[in-house]
């Protein structure tokens, strides 16, 4: 097959590390695939690193709109046969450039929980709607967008760069934590209001109360507000933030325990890389959260925003090793039945088989 994969987003965050997943597992089995995004975007620069083929085109503002007559041409000369967008932007992209390219077809990710407020580009200017999970697909339904037009495909995760491993001991030098600390983490987007890191920094409050011995590594970019609470919390030589990372498996494997404190969650890509890595989760009951995790076996799960519940599960778990084990063997098992990047991309594979097939 012959696919382009749009992805606007300008920095390396869960959405673009699944396109890039899917672009170079695409390209490895044998599909000729173009990458569509932002000159100078992280994709772009990881897409050309992997020897994709890449063709930048600015999606910003009203830049988006001479943008479709340059990517028209690229779909007919390539003769390709599947666009697949991955945000908002990107899917009025491909439907501009796909009504001058009638051999293409456009498909559309949904990566969130974001309500629909314009529906017409689902239900209209898409051949076949992804969603990553059955909560993302609900929004879906929500706007109008028949069932029968939807496939669930689960993120999944690179198992062998995510596999479990000893911890190295220079980052907790690097940080100042000393050995035989507890040690709970989060990675993602510190700064989002959808990753409840408040709800996590407040737990963790009265969680080092009563155990001392417990650090917080918080792994993302560096936010002044989450500095700021955390400080204001007297955290700051129990919370340690590592700015943006590219060796998360080298820290994950620091963890005792990963958190996951969300508030809303399409699919944690980040909680299956914990699981892959055989880390036991303490996570929060939303969106797609509970698909990912198997509750009591791979992780405990709590409500959103609750403060107190959370450091009481946390304060459980560092007092049971034994469960903290078992629930990391179980959720890497988890995460090699279900989520690995071969399972993601056969998917995939097969809603642009049945795509061309009905077009």
């Amino acid at each position: 097959m012959r696919i382009v994969q749009i992805d606007k987003l300008p920095k390396w965050c869960g959405q673009t590390q699944q396109t890039f997943y899917l672009a170079a597992g695409l390209k490895r089995r044998g599909h000729e695939v173009l990458v569509v995004g932002e000159p100078g975007s992280a994709l772009v620069e990881r897409a050309r690193a992997e020897r994709l083929p890449v063709l930048c085109l600015s999606m910003k503002g009203w830049r988006l709109f001479p943008s479709a007559p340059r990517l028209a041409p690229a779909l007919r000369k390539g003769r390709f046969e599947i666009v697949h967008a991955h945000g908002a932007r990107d899917h009025l992209l491909a439907a501009m450039a796909a009504a001058f390219s009638p051999s293409a077809a456009v498909v559309r990710s949904k990566h969130n929980l974001t309500a629909i407020k314009g529906p017409v580009l689902y239900r209209h200017f898409a051949a076949r709607l992804i969603a990553v999970s059955h909560a993302a697909k609900e929004v879906l339904l929500a706007c109008g967008v028949s069932a029968e037009k939807v496939s669930v495909v689960y993120d999944g995760v690179d198992l062998e760069r995510f596999a479990p491993r000893e911890k190295d001991p220079s980052p907790l030098e690097e940080f100042g934590i000393g050995p035989g600390a507890f040690i709970i983490g989060t990675t993602g987007r510190l700064a989002s209001k959808s990753k409840g890191i408040p709800t996590l920094l407040r737990a963790a409050q009265i969680v080092c109360g009563r155990a001392p011995h417990t650090r917080f590594l918080l792994i993302g970019r560096k936010d002044p507000q989450i500095q700021g609470l955390a400080d204001s919390l007297g955290l700051r030589d129990h919370a340690f933030f590592t700015g943006f990372r590219e060796d998360i498996p080298r820290l994950l494997a620091l963890l005792d325990l990963y958190v996951q404190p969300s508030v809303r969650d399409a699919f944690p890509s980040s909680v299956l890389e914990a699981m892959a890595m055989a880390k036991p989760v303490l996570a929060t009951r939303v969106g797609g959260i509970p698909e990912a995790v198997a509750e009591g076996e791979t992780a405990v799960l709590c409500e959103p925003g609750n403060v107190e519940e959370m450091a009481h599960a946390m304060l459980g778990l560092m007092n049971d090793r034994d469960a903290l084990k078992r629930m990391g063997l179980a959720g890497r098992a988890r995460v090699e039945r279900r989520f690995s990047l071969e399972r993601m991309i056969d998917g995939i594979e097969e809603v642009y088989r049945s795509v061309l097939r009905t077009c």
